[in-house]
């Protein structure tokens, strides 16, 4: 059983406006490419690593299962 507030549905879906709704075009955007830039340093210590879309939608899938702790405050 999924979470009420969950941004994917049942068959596994992410939804972007959900996610945007709730946390803003600008914080998700900054979310997901941060997340996706870890993951593709970490696979290129690694032959053979997952194409660069797919480092997007799994980022996005980790922002939207809370995996991803997002911190809004100023960079210094």
């Amino acid at each position: 059983m999924k979470k009420p507030d969950s941004a994917s549905d049942q068959r596994g879906e992410i939804e972007v406006d959900k996610l945007t709704r709730k946390m803003g075009k600008y914080a998700l955007v900054m979310a997901v490419s941060k997340r996706a830039r870890e993951m593709k340093e970490r696979a290129a210590r690694m032959p053979l690593g997952p194409s660069p879309a797919s480092y997007i939608e799994r980022a996005l899938r980790d922002v939207a299962k809370g995996k991803v702790k997002v911190v809004r405050g100023r960079e210094d």
